[in-house]
């Protein structure tokens, strides 16, 4: 049987065959589409954040985001990573004592970052304020992220859904809110935290409904030793957002600055709207797949992850491209637009890039047990995107446009790294032909987009979305890539 059939016959059975009721069965249905929703949810607060304060304070707000992610990646990944890898056993008494003993560490993580934030603010330097604003939404983010984790552990799909719906909605309206009352990127990152925090406090939450279960030293130490690989891998992987951002702050004018940080902001959301959307379902499979069957299904899992991922980024950053001058006068403040315009290709590809390193390439480490070696691609991608800075800055100048494109020379140089390390560690074998489809659809997809006729520019890219998107579609079931046919025709025999 082929590797895409044997992966879509598996996550067939996820979401269809392994639900004991239609209505389980359609809250699952509908996860990619809440997922999506939530992130878009999430973009919009970035796009509307710039009309609402000026380029200096959105810069602090991005920096200090950017930061917390960094924190929530040194402190907290780990936990998440564990309870989606190892909370959900064939043993229950051994799965409630990993979840309380992954709730308790993170409650004292949580305590004890938020202490030092409080002392540290007693110290009056460039960055105080910065890191105890990133702290809070560190701290916020952590804690609901990791009861989100447990709820895709355990395949409660509609505690998952009601959670990151209103999260999203309530994060959106305090963002926005306390932006535009009081004009202050500090505010600004309090109603995003605040959004995290008072959905923990009013619903089922952690602090008052802890997992059933004991705190256990030893499967506290199992899970940090394979923690610790997770945390230097998340390290590095998001140590390059702000140490891009710090870079670009003391090379480039703030206001510059500001405007460049836009556009990356723009397209790691716009990424991440379809990459973590489509990653959370697809590696939740393949951890069950490594957990419950033989390393056969897990290698066939991988290959499918991947053809799934490159098939969902690529049409995203080729239908940006295409479309960028449209969303640009759509979305983008006046003031922000020759700044963004000249970045926001080239900020796009080099998060299409990350994003197929981070959902693909590097899950092959958690599968495999070995997630120290999540490090080689993320590190090489700061290493190489540092050196282009400094080379391509000294020999032309140091502008923002410098800065991007040593980005996207950074994340290719890491693709190609995981690449090699990922095949070693996994003998998974890639689907070239999927990636061969996924490629002509994304051609065809800017062709056709190319092709619509230039109407007004909400017209244009509604129009024009609508189109690619159909054409691609188009592509990749006539030519069944993803073995999508086979899918396809496999739903009407069980409804």
């Amino acid at each position: 049987m082929r590797p895409h059939r044997i992966g879509a016959d598996f996550l067939f059975n996820q979401i269809f065959l392994e639900r004991d009721s239609v209505r389980t069965k359609l809250v699952t249905v509908l996860l990619p589409g809440a997922l999506v929703f939530s992130n878009a949810l999430n973009m919009v607060g970035i796009m509307v954040l710039p009309k609402l304060v000026e380029a200096e304070q959105f810069a602090l707000y991005s920096l200090a985001t950017s930061v917390g992610l960094f924190i929530i990646s040194v402190l907290f990944e780990w936990s998440r990573i564990c309870t989606m890898r190892f909370s959900a056993t064939a043993d229950l008494g051994e799965s409630a004592q990993r979840r309380a003993t992954l709730h308790t560490a993170n409650l004292w993580i949580a305590g004890a970052l938020l202490l030092f934030a409080l002392l540290f603010q007693l110290w009056s330097t460039k960055y105080t304020l910065i890191f105890g604003l990133a702290s809070l939404f560190a701290v916020s983010q952590a804690l609901f992220e990791a009861r989100q984790a447990s709820f895709r552990a355990e395949f409660r799909d509609k505690d998952y859904i009601r959670n990151i719906v209103t999260r999203s909605l309530l994060g959106l309206l305090l963002l926005c809110g306390l932006a535009y009352f009081c004009r202050s990127a500090s505010y600004a990152v309090v109603g995003t935290a605040g959004s995290f925090a008072i959905l923990l406090l009013v619903s089922k939450n952690p602090f008052r409904e802890p997992p059933v279960g004991r705190f256990d030293r030893r499967t506290l130490l199992f899970m940090m030793k394979f923690g610790l690989g997770v945390t230097v891998a998340a390290i590095t992987a998001t140590a390059l957002s702000p140490v891009v951002r710090m870079v670009a702050t003391e090379l480039i004018p703030l206001d510059e600055g500001g405007k460049m940080m836009l556009a990356m902001d723009i397209s790691q959301k716009l990424v991440g709207v379809l990459g973590l959307s489509i990653n959370l379902i697809t590696l939740q499979a393949t951890f069950r797949a490594k957990e419950f069957g033989d390393d056969r299904l897990a290698s066939a899992r991988i290959t499918h992850q991947l053809s799934v991922v490159v098939a969902v980024i690529m049409p995203a950053v080729v239908g940006f491209l295409a479309l960028a001058q449209p969303f640009t006068q759509i979305f983008v403040p006046a003031v922000y637009r020759d700044v963004f315009l000249s970045n926001a290709s080239w900020c796009m590809v080099a998060a299409g890039l990350v994003g197929v390193r981070m959902f693909a390439l590097d899950s092959v480490f958690l599968v495999a047990g070995r997630p120290y070696l999540g490090i080689v691609g993320p590190m090489v991608t700061m290493l190489v995107t540092l050196l282009a800075i400094v080379v391509t800055g000294i020999h032309i100048g140091f502008t923002s446009v410098v800065i991007s494109k040593a980005v996207v020379v950074g994340a290719m140089a890491g693709v190609l790294a995981s690449a090699l390390i990922s095949r070693l560690v996994f003998r998974f074998v890639i689907s070239w032909g999927d990636l061969l489809k996924a490629t002509a659809g994304s051609l065809a997809l800017y062709c056709a987009i190319a092709l619509v006729p230039r109407l007004g520019e909400a017209s244009l890219l509604v129009i024009a979305t609508i189109v690619g998107s159909a054409v691609y579609c188009g592509v990749m079931i006539g030519s069944n890539a993803l073995g999508l046919r086979y899918l396809l025709r496999r739903l009407p025999s069980n409804s």
